[in-house]
């Protein structure tokens, strides 16, 4: 969708029960949920994404999202990277 240099925004669609494997990366991280509901488990702890909310999650943190809802997640993900 975007990106340049340290910054990357992109939409990201999960259908009904899909699910995202357990990852870490060395991106900040925000989420903004555009319409559904789904999970995000942050190193063993689980958080509600519920449409029109955001989360921030840290670089190098163990991550993993779910769909839980009926309909199509949308998430719009905005990345940044630390300048070093």
């Amino acid at each position: 969708m975007f990106s340049f240099d340290n910054h990357e925004v992109i939409r990201l669609d999960m259908e009904p029960g899909e699910s995202m494997d357990n990852h870490t990366n060395d991106w900040r991280v925000i989420i903004y949920v555009l319409q559904g509901e789904g999970i995000i488990n942050v190193e063993g702890t689980e958080h509600p994404l519920l449409s029109h909310q955001a989360i921030a999650v840290a670089p190098d943190v163990q991550r993993f999202l779910r769909n839980i809802g009926d309909i199509t997640l949308k998430l719009l993900v905005n990345k940044t990277r630390e300048v070093v």
